[in-house]
């Protein structure tokens, strides 16, 4: 008699632990120390998962492995955790059909949430410019650094390749509690940015900074406000829908970045959009030397600007030389772009 209260007490008892489980009131601690003395918190043989995302059930182990091709022991071991937001296979969260019919509406809203907030604190977020990654690797090789420098997040007084990297939740309470803060960094970003390089996206050319760009738009006749064009590179600069002197205009890491994720645009911004008449590109031949216009190709050989007509005419035509050179236009004939003269 004194054995079957005690059973019914045992399990009275474990019910009270399972249902304290399924509702998320154990801690880590108290988690371990029960299956450390052997207490089950789920049957051995599971009835059937759901895949806490989506709310999608599945009947067996089987069936699940069989949608995402997670292993089965993976999922297994995900849906009987004791905080299955921590722990993914396949690339969800898995938990037993049993729990999850025991949480009601407002708990599987709040695992949603667990889970939600689990995947914004593995995100490698670039606070300034917002762009979000998935891993360190994969943020490391998008801004073109090596993965040791990224080893830390969250360190707001640190920059590493000259951004502050933070976790998706860091950088949601950053933007929702301290805007100034992220302005401030995007500003210094900016600043930073324009005294560094920049390049022509159709020729290809980088140029020191965007005055030096501005003093070759000048060469070619472009403009004769060289500190208005350098503001204006430095405007349009990263924009692939707006021009400066009749070009597109990048920092190299944005164009690395471009040729990665959408090499079409970048070909298409290169082939179409170089400007026509006087202004076209065009490369000599015989040094394979690329100018901005006819006017900079005239004006380097040390010739009269009026000169740029000449060698207009003979672009492209094989069998004539304008100053002892062959010349060919730069859309026309697609050449990849080699450098500008000394003085661009």
């Amino acid at each position: 008699m004194a054995t079957s209260v005690e059973a019914r007490r045992y399990q009275a008892y474990a019910a009270r632990i399972r249902d304290a489980w399924r509702h998320g009131r154990l801690d880590a601690g108290q988690t371990r120390r029960l299956e450390a003395a052997g207490f089950e918190f789920e049957p051995r043989r599971l009835s059937g998962v759901v895949r806490i995302e989506d709310g999608r059930r599945f009947d067996t182990l089987k069936a699940a492995h069989d949608e995402t091709g997670a292993a089965v022991g993976r999922i297994s071991v995900a849906a009987r955790s004791a905080q299955p937001w921590r722990r993914s296979a396949g690339g969800a969260h898995w938990i037993s059909a049993g729990r999850w019919d025991a949480l009601g509406e407002q708990g599987r809203r709040r695992l949603r949430g667990l889970v939600e907030g689990e995947r914004l604190r593995g995100l490698w977020v670039c606070a300034e410019t917002g762009e979000a990654y998935d891993t360190m690797t994969l943020a490391a090789e998008a801004h073109g650094m090596p993965v040791s420098r990224l080893q830390k997040r969250n360190r707001l007084d640190r920059r590493n390749g000259g951004v502050h990297w933070v976790d998706g939740v860091t950088y949601g309470r950053i933007r929702r509690r301290h805007p100034g803060l992220l302005a401030a960094w995007r500003r210094t970003m900016r600043e930073t940015m324009l005294r560094g390089p920049v390049v022509c996206v159709e020729t290809g050319v980088e140029y020191g900074d965007a005055m030096r760009a501005a003093e070759t738009l000048a060469l070619t006749g472009r403009t004769r406000n060289t500190p208005g064009m350098r503001d204006l590179i430095n405007h349009v600069r990263d924009n692939p829908d707006r021009r400066a002197g009749g070009f597109h205009w990048a920092s190299p890491e944005w164009l690395a970045r471009l040729a990665s994720a959408d090499p079409a645009l970048l070909a298409r911004l290169r082939a179409g959009s170089a400007p026509k008449g006087n202004r076209h590109a065009i490369r000599c031949v015989e040094t394979g030397t690329i100018y901005p216009s006819l006017r900079a190709a005239a004006v380097a050989l040390g010739l009269p600007a009026g000169s740029a007509t000449n060698i207009g005419h003979v672009a492209g035509d094989p069998d004539h030389v304008a100053y002892g050179y062959h010349w060919a236009s730069i859309a026309d004939d697609g050449t990849p772009r080699d450098a500008y003269p000394a003085h661009g």
